[in-house]
């Protein structure tokens, strides 16, 4: 089957005074992107949170462990016992 060339639709240009307007599906189509969007920030944003915090504890937990190291030996020089390198069992 041909199809008939038919011309195209009249559009009224607006002209540059009056801006065009968004067909109501567009600007349906637009909220819902929106909604969703806003949806994902919030959820990113929940998630920044929750690892802001368990990076905070965590640095806790690794200042404890240092409060605990012992201060007048030098990194190295301990062994697992306690005893320092020049100690005789």
């Amino acid at each position: 089957m041909r199809q008939r060339n038919l011309p195209a639709p009249h559009v009224e240009d607006p002209g540059p005074c009056r801006p065009r307007r968004a067909p109501a599906a567009a600007a349906r189509g637009a909220q819902r992107t929106n909604e969703l969007l806003e949806r994902q920030v919030a959820q990113l944003t929940q998630e920044r949170d929750n690892l802001r915090s368990r990076l905070n504890a965590a640095r806790s937990r690794i200042d404890a462990l240092l409060d605990r190291l012992p201060v007048d030996a030098p990194a190295g020089e301990t062994h697992n016992d306690g005893r320092n390198e020049g100690d005789r069992a």
